[in-house]
């Protein structure tokens, strides 16, 4: 379902070996029990003529998280930010028409963030067959 959400019941069903009530079943199931908590539109950025940033960020205390997230939460280009497992504790997506708006949403976070951020390291995505959909 995280790689295409589109699947029918059926199909789904098909590639679990299971039937297609039973599939439904236990996705309303999730829902209910707030695993799944939402489904979002994933756009082909690339036809908007944008590209995609994947920048991972560590920083110096936890407190700083909040913080991190609100200026996420603000910033239109930005698409999605996770909290991760691993040395790279959060990253987040941006989604920008060119590399110089980038630097731009780049220098807002660090000005913003101050010394809270200990690193801070990003690329760009050309293909993310994980996240987004096949062009």
């Amino acid at each position: 379902m995280s790689v295409d959400a589109r699947l029918s019941w059926t199909e789904l069903a098909e590639r679990l070996g299971t039937s297609p009530a039973i599939t439904k079943y236990r996705t309303e199931r999730l829902e209910q029990q707030k695993i799944i908590v939402g489904y979002r539109v994933q756009l082909n950025y690339q036809k908007f003529g944008y590209m995609l940033f994947k920048v991972l960020v560590s920083l110096r205390n936890s407190q700083s998280a909040t913080k991190l997230r609100e200026i996420c939460q603000k910033n239109h280009n930005i698409t999605v930010f996770i909290r991760q497992l691993g040395g790279w504790l959060y990253e987040f997506e941006a989604e920008v028409p060119d590399y110089l708006i980038f630097n731009q949403l780049i220098d807002e976070v660090r000005e913003e963030m101050g010394e809270s951020i200990s690193s801070l390291e990003y690329m760009l995505i050309r293909k993310d067959h994980y996240h987004r959909a096949k062009l």
